[in-house]
Order: structure tokens, then sequence, then C-alpha cells
């Protein structure tokens, strides 16, 4: 999370999503950054928090699209992850279809996560910088994933699976 920080603060990661309820990222960004102001954090209960900030262009963003642990909204049975956030599933869509997106650590068991990022494929449109999905050499992928990825492909994005033995040595790796 500390190298996640690292490359907030140096402008190479703009926005990152998030289903944990935890405050590492915030943790960390605030001990590279020096300061917890730079960083805009919005979960279920304040979308128009990403929202505006996305607009203008205020970087990093750290979005909870599960809420947080210390929140009144959160995502956490099967019932309630069966659709998201109307407001919070116009953002990430609106990124997706506008950016690329590199996905480590997440399974893809959420209908709802992969809902939006099948609808941002938007005919081969979005994830113009590419949709990156990391796994574990020993990960059993879920169909889901298998299936977007090769939907994704199929309508022209740059769309593959990237192997990485965890979160930890990946970002580790790239700084």
């Amino acid at each position: 999370h500390m190298a996640l920080a690292h490359l907030m603060k140096r402008d190479f990661v703009r926005i990152a999503w998030t289903t944990n309820f935890d405050r590492v990222v915030e943790d960390a960004v605030n001990q590279v950054m020096e300061t917890s102001s730079l960083l805009t954090v919005g979960d279920l209960g304040e979308p128009d928090r990403i929202s505006t900030a996305y607009t203008q262009q205020r970087w990093p963003i750290y979005a909870k699209l599960h809420g947080d642990f210390q929140s009144e909204n959160l995502k956490n049975t099967r019932q309630e992850l069966a659709t998201q956030d109307a407001a919070m599933r116009e953002v990430f869509l609106n990124t997706c279809r506008n950016h690329g997106l590199a996905v480590t650590g997440y399974s893809g068991r959420d209908q709802s996560i992969m809902d939006v990022l099948r609808d941002a494929i938007n005919g081969g449109r979005g994830f113009p910088n590419g949709l990156f999905w990391f796994i574990r050499e020993t990960d059993n992928i879920y169909a889901g994933v298998v299936d977007l990825i090769s939907d994704a492909k199929a309508a022209g994005v740059d769309a593959s699976f990237v192997k990485a033995e965890s979160f930890d040595e990946l970002l580790s790796d790239i700084v």
C-alpha cells in the first residue's frame, strides 16, 4: 500500500477503486504525502465526492465501491452485492470508459462490479488504455473474468491476463 501511495504521489495512479472496507490506503497516502488532504476518498455515502473530483481532475482519487467500515452504507451480503449504487456505478463506468484499468487482488465474483466492467467495454470504445487483470500462476480464474477479458479482446480492447505473484510484489516491482 505504501508503493501504491508513492505511485499516487507521482501521478502514475490517479484513481484507485476498491471493494475493501479498511483504511490502509488512506494511512499509506497520509504517510507518503505527509497529509490526508490531497487524497479524495469516497464511498457509497458520497459518490458525488468521487464524481466531482473526477470531473475536476483532482487526483488522486480513492473510491470504495462497497463502502467503508466506518460508514453507514456497506455492501457485504450476496443480496447487497447484487446491484451497485446507481451514482457510484455511473462514475465507475465513466472512468472505465475513459481510462484503462488494472485489476489486482479481486476475484470478479461480485456481479454488480462485473456488470459495470462489461458495460464499460462499450463496443470496443471503453478502456482506451487497456484492461489488465493480474492473476497468480496458481489461480483458478473465475469464469466470468475469463469471459470478460475474452469479450473485451473481441471488441478490440487491449485486454489480457498478467501474471503476478501478489499485490505486494507487483507494486514493489513497479516502484
